[in-house]
């Protein structure tokens, strides 16, 4: 049995059963702290005594090479050409870096990572329209990756709903199409 099914069987048991097992005193907001395996709690999310960091994303050179998260904002800026899965790669392509930018962030201490994630940048294509995922993972010690977040989105519908933004979520109002202009960047949320 997964801690987070025990936690599910508390719930149930003290809201529809009126069982007296302790779920009432818990914090408001209970999260599960991935690497540690267990449940922390505070009274709001993200804990108030989180505080944020905000990491730039900086060239490594090479698209293909492996970028990096820093603390100040680095210099350069990467460009490919994207081509579609499963498209069968056309002679002169076979020097196109893969359509993925990795970036990573190695820490000087232990750290927990806890709240919201957003990532902001200035994109631009040769194209009217394309879509970008972006994905934070954690690397364990044993070398496997751990999702921690993902987002995807369509550039050319970038337009914020700010009146239904959150603390933990950028709203986008996707009925608003609003093509990109072939080499002119836009900013994205």
């Amino acid at each position: 049995v997964y801690a987070w099914q025990l936690e599910a069987l508390a719930f149930f048991d003290h809201v529809l059963h009126g069982t007296d097992n302790g779920y009432a005193a818990q914090p408001a907001v209970r999260y599960w702290v991935e690497g540690a395996d267990a449940y922390a709690g505070a009274p709001d999310f993200p804990p108030p005594q989180a505080a944020t960091r905000r990491l730039y994303l900086a060239s490594g050179g090479a698209d293909a090479d492996i970028h990096h998260l820093r603390a100040q904002p680095g210099e350069g800026e990467n460009r490919w050409a994207a081509v579609p899965l499963g498209l069968p790669i056309l002679g002169g392509f076979d020097e196109v870096a893969n359509q993925v930018l990795a970036f990573e962030f190695t820490a000087d201490r232990p750290m927990t990572l806890a709240g919201p994630v957003s990532l902001n940048l200035s994109f631009s294509s040769n194209e009217i329209d394309s879509h970008l995922v972006a994905r934070l993972s954690r690397i364990g010690p044993d070398g496997r990756s751990h999702l921690l977040s993902l987002g995807a989105m369509c550039p050319a519908r970038r337009r914020r709903d700010a009146a239904r933004d959150t603390a933990c979520e950028i709203v986008h109002d996707t009925s608003v199409r609003e093509p990109l202009v072939p080499g002119e960047p836009v900013d994205l949320a």
